[in-house]
């Protein structure tokens, strides 16, 4: 997998040196972010086959993306004057309502405060996120009201639920989750330092991990975080300077219930 995204690396055992790349590495291996600040695909390795990072090479993981594409010209390959693709991986440059509306109908709804009544207008619930401020109008506006983001949405209903207040939007804002399909590249032990990425973009937060009564995965946060959507992949990493402060991925899952 040609990926800059990510390194494979050993995890260190104590007194280790951190160490890139896999030549000569113990066991078990596991997954670093690559020096690429803008962008963090660690993520989208989250759900690779429990010990799939001990057979698969990210070859260039250690270059900035300039390097590779500088690699890519010296070798005469087309894709080092590619644009950068700000669609859908693998699709296209093709926005994902379009992309959507060719396999899921779709219908105008309406968009409600939170007190239910209707202020706007949007073009199907299925296109919004929680948090999104985008894509959808709003009639009913005061002058000193701000932006509008989705805090809910009901797809039975095919309504959006939108606030300006901040308040209002951080006290609809979790603090607790449950997770579904985790995948541990590496269980952290119960007094690991950790933290959490929602989005390939985000800031990491610190977290603390427990388990419920049903044994399942529950991550709190400490402070309400903001666009938070059930089905989004949470990815745990290491706080730990001997983990190479926050860059060694442990692994992750989908949030599945908000607490």
């Amino acid at each position: 997998m040609l990926s800059h995204n990510a390194v494979i690396h050993p995890f260190p055992q104590a007194g280790d040196e951190v160490r890139p790349g896999v030549a000569d590495a113990p066991e078990p291996l596991g997954i670093r972010v690559a020096p690429v600040k803008a962008v963090d695909a660690v993520p989208c390795k989250l759900n690779m086959f429990p010990g799939g990072h001990n057979i698969i090479l990210f070859p260039v993981g250690h270059l900035e993306k300039r390097e590779v594409r500088q690699l890519a010209q010296k070798y005469g390959l087309p894709v080092s004057e590619k644009k950068d693709s700000q669609g859908i991986c693998f699709i296209g440059d093709i926005s994902m309502e379009e992309f959507l509306s060719h396999f899921i109908p779709t219908k105008h709804g309406e968009v409600l405060n939170t007190k239910g009544e209707a202020v706007g207008s949007h073009k199907g619930a299925l296109f919004y996120t929680i948090g999104e401020r985008h894509g959808f109008n709003i009639s009913k506006k005061k002058s000193e009201d701000g932006a509008s983001y989705v805090v809910s949405k009901d797809m039975d209903a095919n309504t959006i639920t939108v606030s300006s207040s901040e308040p209002e939007i951080l006290s609809l804002s979790p603090t607790k989750v449950v997770l579904k399909n985790v995948n541990w590249i590496k269980e952290p032990e119960a007094s690991s330092n950790l933290s959490a990425r929602i989005r390939y973009r985000g800031e990491k937060i610190p977290i603390t991990l427990s388990k419920n009564l049903d044994g399942r995965i529950m991550v709190e946060f400490k402070n309400p975080e903001r666009g938070l959507s059930l089905g989004q992949s949470l990815v745990f990493y290491s706080n730990d300077p001997a983990y190479d402060g926050a860059s060694t991925c442990f692994g992750g899952g989908v949030m599945d219930e908000v607490l």
